[in-house]
């Protein structure tokens, strides 16, 4: 019995197969770039991740099949803020906002000032920083309606994973909660209403944090992305 260990991050992805011992079976890596269109923006083609993605889980799960050893579990980490929109059939429809993006630098002094910094930390448990999920989403609404309005939710990268392998998204608390969109205090995600003064109300869209993936045999996913057979080597459940 083996289990995959699945790193998303900002310049790139990593998969290891480990056995019951921890012993390394097999690991993969893929670059990606951070693409920055204009000044102060950091962004990542969501689309050329989930691939990266898909293609080292298959890599290590067929190496790690190959020894006897097939992947049993997968366990997925990733970085935190960034997220993605997708529309009502699962498409991805704009490129993923990092951390570092700065395009929202100019809504923290505004949204601090007007709906209480203090207040504001109570609820999420966070400074007002340009680098958190909220900001940027409120950057998205006032200045990319066409996305935001095409939209049915935003993911980051974790359950955005779940999504792209065929499973309900999940997304853990501790990412939950950097994006701002959380009471931390009764771990509650602030989904469709987050009411913010003058700016009406902020519709995120955001998965469930409590959305938990069930324990269910999972050989029936999507392949997606275009690579048929990444599958192969996996025999596990969630």
């Amino acid at each position: 019995m083996s289990y995959l260990g699945l790193d998303i991050g900002t310049s790139g992805c990593k998969s290891v197969v480990f056995d019951a011992e921890g012993a390394t079976l097999a690991s993969a890596y893929r670059a990606y770039p951070v693409l920055t269109p204009e000044p102060g923006h950091a962004e990542l083609d969501s689309n050329e991740v989930m691939g990266s993605c898909l293609a080292v889980i298959k890599e290590t799960a067929v190496a790690a099949a190959g020894k006897g050893d097939p992947v049993s579990g997968i366990s997925i980490s990733s970085q935190g803020e960034a997220f993605t929109p997708v529309d009502s059939n699962g498409a991805i429809i704009g490129n993923g906002m990092v951390s570092s993006d700065a395009r929202a630098a100019g809504l923290v002094e505004r949204v601090a000032s007007e709906f209480g910094g203090e207040k504001l930390y109570e609820i999420t448990g966070h400074t007002a920083y340009s680098m958190f999920t909220l900001f940027k989403l409120l950057w998205l609404k006032e200045n990319r309606a066409d996305i935001w309005n095409a939209a049915a939710g935003f993911h980051c990268y974790e359950d955005l994973m779940c999504l792209k392998m065929g499973l309900k998204p999940a997304i853990s608390w501790p990412l939950a909660g950097r994006t701002m969109n959380i009471r931390h205090q009764h771990a509650r995600l602030e989904s469709r209403d987050t009411r913010l003064s003058g700016f009406e109300r902020v519709s995120t869209r955001a998965p469930a944090t409590d959305r938990r993936t069930r324990r269910r045999d999972i050989r029936g996913i999507r392949g997606g992305d275009g690579l048929a057979g990444w599958r192969e080597g996996l025999r596990w459940r969630t």
